[in-house]
């Protein structure tokens, strides 16, 4: 079992050892913990990409329309839903107030389309429902997380070591995508349980769904490195059916079943799981809780003078950063949209090499080709192409996003080691006094940024008389050439630039949306980091100007408070 008890007790010690020294995000981290540890809540973590239901499988749990679906989400929103009496949703804002509102008015504000780019300044909303289920779980939905589990936004970063479990939505629209391979790679690092639903089982028959199904799960039980179940369900006709009070619906959408698999895991596994994720909460608790208190005694321990030098250098430092940030962000647009026109070049650039490849290869062997297709299945024939040029994309796409990290993150240490007055002070400040290496800054900026990216290699209709193999097994290969390859050949050479231009908006888009995200968070860390360690070098001058033995006493009471801390540390690991 969960020692609850002994990890509150425990935190409680640390917040008494702090005393003085906490910042806002850590007593919030505490308060937090203390209060999900207290309730025995239970955070499962719905995860998927856009279009993938992710937000009417929710619903279709909790039997109701409580988040909006068929919206284009924020990406930097995070959603809670909790148990409460009475339906309605609460929203809370960066600038530290809450509006409560009906639940049909959510969209209002984490939808890019009511909301875009966020500018209402929404931190998150909880929507609170009456759905038993919620009694001792928290759902949280974090559209991006699903592609962004690792991208640092404060937002995203602030969840991800509280997940307890995850529910990983996929779709039978479209088979598992690399994306979605390499974010779970990532993903069983960080979440302790990923219980994987394949969703709208309704579109598909039975062998369709059978065929979809093993491919999923093969590649599943490669990056798992176990077998892999996935439930099945559709939540359209689960919604439905609960809506309609239609058992037969119900039934058909394998919703119950779903419900009773998942909660099943979770019951027999909660304790082991809850086990691992407070232990990571804790550690990270505790190890932020030392660097404040070895800063404290550092300050402390410097001659007077020295200390009331490096706080007036702080402030500078401070002046100068933000006179010269506006300096920074048109030089860092400028320079991404460099990087942005190079994508284009290079997505052109490859665009042309396939077509040249495709119409050199088809010449050099058009009696074979003209053979083949008087008896080919002419979609076939045609997706075997489609699977040559997707991994031609596939691997530009790679070596492109790839890149574009390499390069921006160059681009800062540039500007870090040039002229630029806020890079300059920023890497200063940070080395000087917190101690912080710049590299770690650097790895904010990502492109893990959702977009609802797929490529488009839908087949060339063909005249129905010329579908039919036995009309085309007696044609001459003129007459196959003139009305079946040439058609072919052009519809290659039009899918290769539409998605050219679709690898160059994504990714483009992606950089764009990552900077945007990047100073956010630079923003945000950097606010409540510099706040706090200012407060605490004001502070120490303060207690500097105490007679010796008060100094002397101070630095006794710290040192005590870190063998405490060790003591705490010591006990958790045991």
């Amino acid at each position: 079992m969960l020692n609850s008890n002994s990890i509150l007790s425990n935190l409680e010690k640390v917040k008494s050892l702090l005393d003085g020294l906490i910042n806002r995000n850590l007593s919030s981290e505490i308060e937090e913990l203390n209060e999900k540890l207290s309730s025995e809540r239970f955070y499962v973590v719905i995860l998927g990409l856009f279009k993938r239901g992710k937000s009417s499988f929710i619903n279709a749990l909790l039997h109701d329309n409580v988040v909006p679906s068929g919206v284009v989400p924020l990406t930097a929103i995070i959603t809670l839903i909790e148990y409460g009496e009475e339906n309605k949703a609460e929203i809370y804002f960066e600038d530290n107030h809450k509006e409560t509102t009906l639940l049909n008015d959510v969209k209002e504000f984490i939808a890019e389309e009511k909301n875009p780019h966020n500018k209402k300044g929404v931190y998150k909303v909880v929507i609170y429902h009456s759905n038993e289920l919620l009694k001792h779980v928290t759902i949280i939905d974090t559209p991006g997380v699903g592609s962004s589990l690792e991208h640092n936004t404060d937002t995203t970063l602030h969840f991800v070591n509280k997940i307890d479990a995850a529910l990983f939505i996929l779709s039978t629209d479209i088979p598992i995508t690399q994306l979605e391979v390499d974010f779970l790679k990532t993903l069983r690092q960080t979440v302790p349980k990923v219980i994987f639903i394949l969703n709208k089982i309704d579109l598909l028959d039975s062998d369709e769904l059978n065929e979809l199904l093993n491919y999923n799960e093969k590649v599943l039980n490669e990056i798992c490195d176990q077998d892999i179940k996935l439930y099945l369900t559709s939540s359209r006709l689960a919604l439905k059916g609960y809506e309609k009070k239609d058992q037969e619906l119900i039934n058909k959408s394998n919703i119950e079943d779903v419900k009773k698999g998942i909660f099943t895991i979770l019951a027999d596994q909660k304790d082991a799981i809850l086990r691992q994720t407070t232990f990571l909460r804790v550690q990270n608790i505790l190890a932020e809780s030392e660097s404040l208190l070895k800063f404290k005694l550092k300050t402390l321990q410097m001659p007077s003078e020295l200390l009331d030098e490096k706080l007036n250098q702080f402030r500078k430092s401070l002046a100068i950063m933000r006179d010269s940030k506006d300096e920074f962000d048109i030089l860092m647009n400028g320079r991404i949209k460099q990087l942005q026109e190079y994508v284009s070049e290079q997505s052109d650039q490859l665009g042309d090499k396939i077509i040249t490849k495709l119409k050199k290869d088809i010449k050099e062997n058009e009696n074979e080709i003209l053979e083949e297709l008087k008896n080919a299945d002419l979609d076939a024939f045609q997706n075997k192409y489609f699977e040559s040029i997707k991994n031609e994309f596939d691997k530009l796409k790679t070596k492109l996003e790839s890149e574009i990290i390499d390069r921006f993150k160059k681009l800062l240490q540039k500007y870090g080691e040039g002229s630029n007055a806020f890079v300059k002070e920023l890497m200063n400040s940070l080395a000087d006094l917190m101690n912080m290496n710049f590299d770690a800054l650097t790895n904010i900026f990502d492109l893990n940024i959702y977009t609802s990216f797929y490529y488009n290699f839908n087949a060339e209709a063909i005249p129905l008389g010329l579908n039919n193999k036995l009309i085309r097994h007696k044609m001459p290969k003129a007459v196959i050439r003139k009305t079946i390859l040439e058609k072919l050949v052009n519809n290659f050479v039009h899918k290769i630039n539409s998605n050219c231009g679709r690898i160059k908006y994504d990714i483009n888009y992606r950089m764009q949306e990552s900077f945007i995200q990047f100073k956010f968070d630079l923003n945000q860390k950097l606010d409540s980091v510099l706040k706090n360690l200012e407060s605490i070098l004001e502070k120490t001058l303060e207690d500097k100007k105490k007679q010796q033995y008060e100094i002397e006493d101070e630095l006794n009471r710290l040192k005590s408070r870190l063998a405490q801390l060790k003591e705490i540390q010591e006990s958790i690991q045991n």
